[in-house]
């Protein structure tokens, strides 16, 4: 998606799917108990919501998950 300073942003979502009217994004990660990734994955989810949502038009909302 092409961020209106110009920029690009990409990225792959593990499974996101429409629930009520809105996107349900889940990201499965194997570190986010990790110092300091955990903030980070919050970071990317927070994209992945943004982008879906200006993309598609429908909220949206992201979950981590742990494996």
């Amino acid at each position: 998606m092409k961020l209106d300073d110009g920029g690009l942003l990409e990225g792959v979502i593990d499974l996101a799917f429409v629930e009520d009217g809105a996107w349900i994004i889940v990201d499965f990660k194997t570190d986010a108990g990790s110092p300091g990734r955990r903030e980070q994955y919050e970071r990317q989810l927070q994209w992945y919501g943004y982008a879906l949502a200006k993309l598609t038009g429908m909220p949206a909302r992201a979950w981590l998950l742990g494996v």
